[in-house]
């Protein structure tokens, strides 16, 4: 008896054993003809997916990147293959691994023809990927002004939040997108909601820098909602009104920026030297292990960096790995090296050797000056 049910046992790991391996193969087989469908697709072979799908490729396949026929159709803007496949039954919804629908990705492409054949066989246009975002958010920050138009038509949400709180009015201003931003406060999105680091469209907008987003908020109303965004402006009246009202000078925003990192970040040098007056530090990081005077840098400010280092900011600070100095000797900035140098600046710093000022000196293009100093430099450092 105990024999009996030993053998019975081990029949059924067997059996088990063999399932599991035919049903592997078959997924291996699946994958491999879905593949041949988006090679097909990829290459606009027609007749080889016109025959791929009469065999009986399921137009609803992943392949082995986990990318779908349809979302690929539609990425590829292949507009007689994202027919055929709806034909034959595709399903408008169904995401890709990163959780896009063919919307999301006919709103990358601001193709409103594929668009409005996606949403006719039914398409849900607030479908969410994996970071929350739909089809308007994708819309928006791609400047899809068309596609846009055809969501608004079929009632896509313009409050809908990704995960980190951003609406596609967020996306728009992220991206510099003023036309698009113009339709949505138009269509009601509203330019006061904060996403989850605290900062409105505007906000993102003067943090970005670019004008002509900041200019088109601006007619519509928009303003910013603190100092920081303030600061990121140049706008020194704005400081000046916030200031009082955000008691701390080093208050910082939800990505750990602060005012004199943003207004540092610009080479707003009055609004430097106001935050300075204030008490403002000059060293604190942001998320992004950034401090103000590395920002300068980066910018090519060297008025502002002037500023700071003469208000005791610290030359030898590690951001992202490596320092100021090394940043502006990548960026052939002599004057810039020049100062830093002079402020005492060490050339051998960094979080590992090739981050260093004097291996960027050996870097390809590097101007022969910018690299004498910092050679000349360490030589010096060696010898003291």
């Amino acid at each position: 008896m105990i024999g009996m049910k030993a053998n019975r046992k081990r029949l059924s790991r067997a059996m088990f054993l063999t399932l599991y391996l035919a049903l592997g193969a078959l997924a291996v087989q699946a994958n491999s003809r879905c593949s041949e469908l988006t090679d097909a697709i990829y290459t606009k072979r027609t007749a080889v997916l016109g025959h791929l799908l009469e065999a009986g490729v399921g137009p609803d396949c992943t392949d082995e990147q986990g990318s779908t026929p349809l979302c690929v159709a539609v990425y590829e803007q292949n507009r007689d293959a994202v027919s055929a496949m709806l034909a034959r039954g595709a399903r408008p919804d169904m995401a890709d691994g990163s959780g896009r629908t063919p919307l999301h990705y006919a709103a990358e492409k601001n193709d409103a023809g594929i668009a409005r054949l996606l949403m006719a066989h039914g398409a849900v246009v607030n479908a969410a990927d994996k970071r929350g975002q739909t089809p308007m958010h994708v819309a928006a920050g791609a400047g899809a002004a068309e596609v846009l138009q055809e969501l608004l038509g079929h009632g896509a949400s313009i409050t809908a939040l990704d995960h980190d709180g951003k609406t596609p009015l967020h996306l728009a201003a992220l991206h510099s997108q003023a036309v698009v931003a113009q339709v949505l406060v138009h269509h009601g999105a509203s330019l006061n909601v904060k996403d989850a680091e605290c900062r409105t469209p505007f906000d993102l907008a003067a943090l970005q820098g670019s004008a002509d987003i900041v200019g088109a908020l601006r007619q519509l109303g928009g303003r910013p909602s603190g100092m920081v965004p303030a600061a990121a402006l140049g706008d020194l009246a704005l400081v000046r009104w916030f200031s009082p009202r955000q008691a701390c000078v080093n208050r910082r925003d939800g990505t750990g920026l602060s005012a004199l990192g943003a207004a540092a970040k610009g080479g707003h040098n009055t609004v430097v030297a106001y935050l300075l007056g204030l008490g403002a530090s000059t060293d604190v990081y942001d998320d992004a292990g950034e401090t103000p005077l590395f920002k300068a840098v980066v910018g090519g400010h060297l008025a502002t960096a002037r500023l700071l280092l003469a208000n005791g900011a610290a030359v030898d600070s590690i951001c992202l790995g490596t320092t100021a100095l090394a940043w502006a000797v990548a960026g052939n900035h002599l004057e810039m090296v020049t100062l830093l140098l002079a402020h005492g600046a060490d050339p051998t710093l960094g979080s590992g050797e090739d981050l260093s000022a004097v291996a960027f000196a050996d870097g390809p293009g590097v101007d022969p000056r910018v690299r004498k100093a910092v050679k000349e430099a360490a030589a010096s450092a060696r010898a003291d």
